[in-house]
């Protein structure tokens, strides 16, 4: 009996391109399984099982996810129907990055003329600069100050850039600056992609149009959801792609209080980091995260059974 994955969106569209990979990731692995649930106009991708889930689902939630578990448990039959609601954001969740072009196909969007060895600092403002998640908020425009003058390469910001006293920060501090309006969601994700140097910003969306690029440099702040300090149940750190350079930076939960928007204007130093230094990181963020992560899969496990011989419906995830 072929098993059938129900993928349930979660998030912007940076979070549900991820799911649609780790989708295509299990569909390698399980050659057969039916995957629905796909609805990315802007790719033009949509996937729709050919009936519904039966009414009492197993439903896997959060950011947690066992895949080598999951793999094994549709491969022998214990799971065939289920609804996936998690995210799961690690990097060997994932095919190599050149298995996904064929999905989200580049378009014609490039860096203006005249801009093509500049350093694109993606900006990521607007409602995460109030009290919407602890682990996002803005990078402060000290780092910003630091990349421009370690490269010397001229900026060019573009993203959520308003008239908040976030964006009159970076406007102040760098007022010769070339500033990007946004060209909508499409259009920043392929003028991401198109960068020479990238300045990635704490979100998905930025994340994977760098990584999906052939960019020379990218500048990852280890900041937010990507510091394994803060979040170990996520591990988005291409440590084996060159390209890339780490910058460290402190647990921070945001919140919007004055004293971290005063932060943000405030002279710091972020240091590189070395691969040895980020394997460290993942590595005691691994050993923080073994004991909830061996009570999941006993969680799974059980459920799953429950579900395949009683019928009973189930929810399955880690809180943060």
């Amino acid at each position: 009996m072929v098993s059938r994955i129900e993928v349930v969106p979660v998030g912007n569209l940076g979070n549900q391109m991820l799911q649609l990979m780790l989708a295509e990731s299990l569909q390698q692995r399980l050659r057969g399984l039916d995957i629905g649930g796909i609805d990315l106009p802007d790719w033009g991708l949509t996937r729709k099982l050919a009936a519904p889930l039966a009414p009492r689902r197993l439903r896997l939630i959060g950011q947690h996810l066992d895949l080598m578990l999951l793999e094994r448990l549709l491969a022998n039959g214990t799971i065939r129907e289920l609804e996936l609601a998690a995210l799961g954001f690690r990097m060997h969740h994932y095919l190599p990055r050149a298995s996904y072009q064929p999905l989200f196909p580049r378009r014609a969007t490039a860096m203006p003329d005249g801009l093509a060895d500049a350093l694109l600092i993606n900006v990521r403002g607007a409602e995460i600069l109030a009290d919407t998640h602890p682990d996002y908020g803005p990078i402060p425009v000290a780092f910003y100050r630091q990349i421009v003058a370690a490269t010397g390469l001229r900026p060019v910001f573009m993203g959520q850039i308003s008239d908040d006293a976030y964006s009159r920060a970076i406007r102040q501090a760098f007022p010769t600056a070339t500033m990007l309006q946004s060209r909508g969601p499409m259009g920043d994700f392929e003028l991401i992609r198109s960068a020479r140097h990238v300045v990635t910003s704490v979100s998905t969306f930025s994340w994977l149009a760098a990584w999906l690029s052939d960019a020379q440099t990218i500048h990852m702040p280890v900041f937010g959801m990507f510091n394994p300090a803060q979040r170990e149940d996520i591990d988005l750190l291409p440590l084996d792609d060159p390209r890339y350079r780490f910058y460290g930076f402190p647990v921070r939960q945001w919140n919007g209080t004055p004293a971290q928007f005063d932060a943000l204007v405030a002279p710091a130093d972020f240091p590189s980091l070395t691969t040895d230094a980020m394997r460290k990181l993942l590595d005691d963020a691994a050993r923080r995260l073994a004991p909830s992560a061996r009570r999941y899969r006993h969680r799974l496990l059980v459920r799953a059974l429950l579900h395949r011989w009683v019928g009973i419906a189930g929810r399955v995830g880690l809180r943060p």
